[in-house]
């Protein structure tokens, strides 16, 4: 007798455990985790939360302006470029005149716009290169010669540096946009 009261003692349990486990199985699918609008700065990992949470929600931009602090490259523009500053890097986020997104891409931020002040024209990429070695040179990798050739910067201190260059990959022009606050 006292081993059928073991055994259906621990059915019951391995019951209570398995519908437990169950239980929390779906509960913990159905709970979706909601943004708050939190002012910047950010921290990295907060910054990469932003970027993973808006490319699982595919979300506006309004949805983005309710939820972090934003800045655009500009704010006139039908097709908006938004910007979200962390530590080290800015979260880019591109959405055409309906206010959806496009593509996102993050870039590691420069210490200073300043850095850019001893660049002139007909100076080689290499020295672009030597300040940003990871900014946005995507001209470079497209193959075609009908785009404009442009690199960006991100910079701590709150710009966008736009740098030209001609058919030989030579400074044509620099241009600092502050970011506009949302």
């Amino acid at each position: 007798k006292m081993k059928k009261k073991i055994r259906i003692g621990l059915l019951f349990l391995a019951a209570v455990l398995v519908v437990g486990f169950v239980y929390f199985a779906l509960s913990g699918r159905n709970t979706k985790k909601e943004w708050v609008y939190t002012p910047g700065p950010y921290s990295d990992e907060q910054l990469q939360q932003i970027n993973q949470n808006n490319i699982l929600n595919d979300a506006s931009l309004s949805d983005l302006e309710k939820k972090c602090d934003v800045q655009f490259l500009d704010g006139d523009s039908p097709e908006k470029t938004a910007v979200v500053t962390g530590e080290t890097q800015a979260l880019v986020i591109h959405y055409d005149e309906d206010g959806k997104l496009q593509f996102q891409k993050t870039y590691s931020l420069i210490p200073s716009s300043k850095d850019f002040d001893g660049l002139s024209e007909n100076e080689s990429i290499n020295s672009v290169m030597a300040i940003d070695p990871t900014g946005d040179y995507g001209f470079l990798y497209t193959g075609r010669n009908d785009t404009p050739r442009l690199s960006y910067h991100f910079t701590q201190d709150g710009y966008c540096i736009e740098v030209s260059y001609d058919s030989n990959n030579n400074i044509t022009g620099i241009e600092k946009t502050m970011l506009e606050n949302g």
